[in-house]
């Protein structure tokens, strides 16, 4: 009986203390701080171009990137072709392996300019694609 009795005195001066620090703050509330500040004015940069500068889409009507040729878009891959179809595979074997998925992204095409060169990407890939398939169901992504 004590017990409960202590209880509720404690319950009952808590609550009285929280009345009384709430009344008493006389820096205002949270509610009245975030009121004030929202008055205030924030600076906005002028992001409009003047009107000497033409932009290509106004100027050709077409984005720049769709003026250029692919062949100064596209990086030509410096690695042999066989070696960048060999590590092309296997990432793509990995991935599909760890996802039991076969040949969900498997894609041999290159952009290696003579045909000798996307027969040696090809060759590559694939035998980079089994043994990256092979080990990606083996749970050896990370040379593990």
């Amino acid at each position: 009986m004590k017990k409960n009795i202590l209880l509720l005195v404690l319950c009952f001066v808590a609550v009285v203390t929280i009345i009384i620090l709430k009344i008493g703050d006389t820096s205002g509330t949270h509610a009245r701080k975030a009121s004030a500040k929202s008055h205030v004015t924030v600076a906005v940069p002028d992001t409009t171009l003047p009107s000497s500068v033409k932009s290509d889409s106004a100027a050709y009507g077409a984005h720049a990137s769709q003026l250029l040729p692919d062949s100064l878009l596209v990086e030509k891959d410096r690695r042999p072709a066989y070696e960048a179809g060999y590590e092309d595979g296997y990432l793509a074997g990995l991935d599909d392996g760890a996802a039991a998925a076969p040949q969900a992204s498997y894609d041999e095409t290159s952009t290696f300019p003579s045909a000798a060169e996307r027969s040696r990407y090809a060759e590559g890939y694939r035998e980079g694609y089994a043994e990256g398939f092979e080990n990606g169901q083996a749970g050896k992504q990370f040379n593990m």
